[in-house]
């Protein structure tokens, strides 16, 4: 019991107090009484602060009442519980009995977390209480610093709340609860409020001591709280209920008599700002009618629609519910609510709300994963799935569940809100702790697009680093996306490193996970009871799209919208050949359809990140059932407790039949081991090794050839390459009127031994004539890859099949067979949706007339069906475009 003295300028006042006092000595239940009394007069502020010093040397924690608050006998109860439940989270500052929201629940729950710390009854911790700051010594510091600005966000609550700090600072108001405000706004600590008023001031008017006058708040009605208390679920500030605060009690000054706001006023205002779409002053209005009025309930119909649009909709369902309760016939209110909680999705989550409230979260928990195998994306649906995560005590899981949200409803304000508390208590869930700086930048702008850990991420990262670094030729490919994040963060590695054109593709259903089998299982729980069953892990491609954006990557990402059994099948070709395959598919039958359809697409070289393979027992089984089926043997490297990695074994068997020494020597001189773009692919570039090394024949002149179409230079690197390891004296001629900056870099490396016609070759043709002519040295290899049009080849065999040397070679680029259903679309895409005229002009020219017939040239993998380039579409039956003639020995030059 704390009291103050009597003021000495008061008449009669000492007998009150002596009267006062004497009450606390007739305490006769069982009970310990502490008395601090003064004998004099030291005034609201310094006295009840004081005091309150007194008590929290004798205590951890109390339960505080003014002489003139009349509480609820639930309110002890209510403080009791939430005092230990609280007891050691540092952002709760204190709980009070107060609700001023005028029978406007706010909150489906007990009570909410708010910015006002009411003091008309209420209970706080010492480790609360030290943070008191009676003098206000930081006050101006945090006027002169502007913090309010950060804590209010608005200009009339700042003005109005600074004019009274620096009146309590001054000491022209006598009164200690505004410096503890202020001490918890510093604190940015919250107080707890009941959904219901448990307490009532009755200390007003003619007996009250500094409230003389009428006030709204006075002798308030108090209820009795429900028990057991019905916990929120996120420490999270209710703003709604705040800011009606702030209007109704500080900086707005509304009355409940004041005739400005008559209802009809307020209503057509609150329309008018509906109509506006200026929603947050639309919802004050409505909030204040309510207050007002509360025997109107057609008011909460805009109250909900205004909440809806900014984004709270599990509060717009409990105003149309309490619209809907009292007139169940509203059309309105039966539609908005229907958008909200649409058919069986909607219904399944009333269920689950309900069970929440009840406390029941593993029947909540079932309800909303029916809900969500639905795969109807409705709001609020995974952000009740966050709730139940974090009362299963999974903060992990209630993020992903937010995240998942979020990405189909960006607007939902609560959901924001909860991420962000979720966050700022648990920062290690989104703390990158790799000491990598390049991917730390990556991974903090792609973490809320990503459910994948840390070191996941980063083995992506590092992986497909490794693969553009090594040069490694094909495309990346990711078989289950979700967000897109990792896509993004793989799609900004390619950019950033690779050394050829690759592309990313990105399969997934974007409508969440299929139906699990009876395999699929974690720790013997069936997929469906996790909480990450089917419709899970979901998000629209827009979602993909919008984080590669923000990276600048988009160009680079094509995304496939499917299940992996109808797509796999069906773009396999389409998507080339695979340098990285990152399979996240999570079940048996994905795994299973991801390995049977692009493994062995899959280079040598190559290698595949499983992202479920600790996880999910399905996963794990399809990934040893294929290897026992291939008779192959992954050597599995782990990431994680649930990632790995491994290398693939080599797919495509080097052909038994070539020397040892001739393929050591061809990648010791491939161009792609120097770091020089190629147009071929690998097969093609070892059989022109192969035809300059075996098939040319022996003369004693310097050896003449002849490029037409060099492009990038690869070839024509790999002809004076190969040469030079030969000791062959030579001399090339290149043809090509355009080329890459790579080619003119090349061009100088070559000057002596390689001379550029930068012509079309119908126009280099006499020229070089001439100078064959001139000494009698033709060339012994003609390689032709200019223009792939049927007149075009013609022409180009006309020209030069004349100069080549009796017995040289002459050899063609892209030569394709005919098309039919199987290759059509292959060959299109290559050539630009035109079919290349190189095959019609050789069986006309080199063979029917010339008589030459085609040569076989062994391939290097004969099984390796990568094409000109990896990254391009598979051609089914294609191992090799390369198409060999010999001329004669019998044909002289010139026919």
């Amino acid at each position: 019991m704390i009291a103050d003295g009597p003021r000495t300028e008061a008449a009669g006042e000492l007998e009150k107090c002596q009267a006062g006092r004497a009450i606390i000595k007739q305490v006769d239940w069982d009970c310990e009484v502490l008395t601090n009394y003064s004998e004099t007069n030291l005034g609201c502020r310094k006295r009840i602060s004081s005091g309150l010093d007194w008590v929290f040397n004798q205590v951890e924690e109390a339960i505080i009442l003014e002489d003139d608050c009349l509480p609820d006998i639930t309110f002890f109860r209510f403080c009791e519980e939430l005092l230990e439940k609280y007891r050691h989270h540092e952002q709760i500052m204190a709980i009070a009995g107060d609700n001023f929201q005028f029978n406007q629940q706010k909150t489906p729950y007990s009570y909410y977390f708010s910015r006002y710390a009411h003091s008309w009854g209420w209970a706080t911790w010492k480790r609360s209480w030290q943070h008191y700051d009676r003098e206000m010594k930081l006050w101006p510091q945090v006027k002169a610093e502007n913090c309010l600005q950060d804590i209010l966000e608005d200009d009339l609550a700042i003005r109005c709340w600074s004019n009274v700090f620096q009146q309590v600072y001054d000491e022209r108001l006598d009164t200690w609860d505004y410096p503890w405000q202020l001490s918890c706004w510093i604190r940015r600590g919250l107080t707890i409020l009941p959904n219901i008023n448990l307490v009532s001031n009755i200390g007003f008017e003619a007996e009250g001591t500094h409230t003389k006058g009428k006030n709204p708040l006075a002798n308030l009605p108090t209820k009795m709280m429900s028990f057991p208390l019905k916990h929120p679920p996120f420490i999270l500030r209710n703003t709604q209920a705040d800011n009606f605060t702030e209007k109704q009690l500080f900086s707005g000054q509304i009355q409940a008599t004041d005739p400005n706001h008559a209802p009809l006023n307020l209503i057509e205002e609150g329309v008018n700002k509906l109509n506006e779409n200026q929603n947050g002053e639309a919802l004050t209005l409505f909030q204040e009618a309510i207050a007002q009025y509360p025997d109107v309930p057609h008011l909460n119909y805009g109250k909900a629609l205004a909440l809806a649009r900014l984004g709270y909709p599990r509060q717009a369902v409990d105003s149309l519910k309490s619209l809907l309760d009292i007139v169940p016939s509203h059309k309105k209110a039966q539609l908005l609510l229907g958008e909200l909680r649409a058919g069986t999705v909607g219904q399944l989550m009333e269920q689950a709300t309900a069970a929440l409230q009840s406390g029941q979260v593993n029947e909540a928990f079932h309800w909303l994963n029916q809900a969500k195998s639905c795969k109807q994306p409705i709001i609020g649906l995974d952000y009740l799935r966050a709730a139940c995560f974090l009362q299963m005590n999974q903060p992990a899981a209630a993020l992903e569940a937010l995240y998942e949200e979020l990405r189909y409803f960006p607007n939902n304000l609560e959901a924001k809100e909860c991420r962000q508390e979720l966050i700022s208590a648990y920062p290690e869930l989104v703390t990158g702790t790799i000491e990598d700086a390049e991917f730390q930048a990556l991974y903090q702008r792609i973490r809320p697009y990503t459910m994948l850990s840390e070191a996941r991420l980063y083995s992506l990262f590092s992986l497909v680093k490794q693969i553009c670094l090594a040069n490694i030729s094909g495309n990346i490919v990711e078989c289950g996306v979700a967000g897109g994040g990792s896509t993004a963060l793989m799609a900004a590695v390619i950019q950033r490193y690779s050394k050829q054109q690759r592309y990313l593709y990105a399969f997934d259903s974007f409508e969440g996970m299929p139906l699990p089998t009876d395999a699929d299982q974690f720790n013997q729980i069936p997929a469906d009871a996790t909480g990450w069953g089917t419709g899970t892990c979901a998000a629209p491609e827009s979602s993909v799209r919008e984080i590669c954006t923000q990276l600048g990557v988009w160009q680079i990402v094509q995304t496939v919208k499917g299940y992996f059994e109808h797509t796999l099948p069906t773009v396999r070709n389409a998507i080339g050949m695979i340098a990285f395959l990152h399979m996240d598919g999570d079940w048996y039958e994905s795994t299973k359809n991801i390995l049977d359809n692009l493994y062995d697409r899959v280079v040598n070289h190559g290698v595949i990140q499983v992202d479920d393979y600790g996880h999910w027992s399905g996963c794990r089984q399809a990934i040893h059932e294929f290897e026992s089926q291939r008779q192959i043997h992954f050597d599995i490297k782990p990431i994680d407790s649930t990632g790995v990695w491994f290398s693939c074994p080599d797919k495509f068997p080097l052909n038994p039949i070539l020397e040892p020494d001739l393929v050591q020597e061809f990648y010791q001189d491939d161009p792609v081991a120097h770091d020089i773009e190629s147009q071929m692919s690998q097969n093609e570039r070892f059989q022109l090794y192969y035809i300059l090394r075996k098939l040319l024949p022996e003369i004693s002149a310097p050896l003449r050839f002849v490029e037409i179409g060099s492009y990038a230079g690869s070839s024509l690197f790999l002809t004076c390459r190969t040469l030079d390891r030969m000791a062959v004296d030579f001399h090339g001629f290149t043809v090509e009127p355009g080329g890459t900056p790579a080619f003119y870099e090349l061009l100088p490396k070559l000057a002596d031994r390689v001379t550029h016609l930068r012509e079309f070759s119908h126009q280099a043709v006499s020229e070089l004539a001439q100078i064959f002519e001139s000494d009698g040295n033709f060339p012994l290899f003609i390689f032709i890859d200019g223009d792939h049009s049927y007149q075009g080849v013609r022409q180009d065999i006309l020209d030069y099949f004349p100069l080549l040397a009796p017995g040289g070679i002459m050899a063609f680029h892209d030569y394709l067979p005919a098309m039919n259903d199987e290759n059509r679309e292959g060959i299109l895409f290559h050539h630009g949706d035109k079919e290349p005229g190189i095959r019609q002009a050789c069986e006309e020219i080199m063979e029917n007339i010339y008589g030459c017939e085609a040569i076989d040239i062994f391939l290097l993998y004969p099984t390796d069906p990568t094409q000109t380039q990896a990254h391009l579409p598979i051609i089914p039956g294609v191992f090799s475009t390369i198409r060999v003639y010999r001329k004669s020995t019998n044909k002289p030059v010139g026919d």
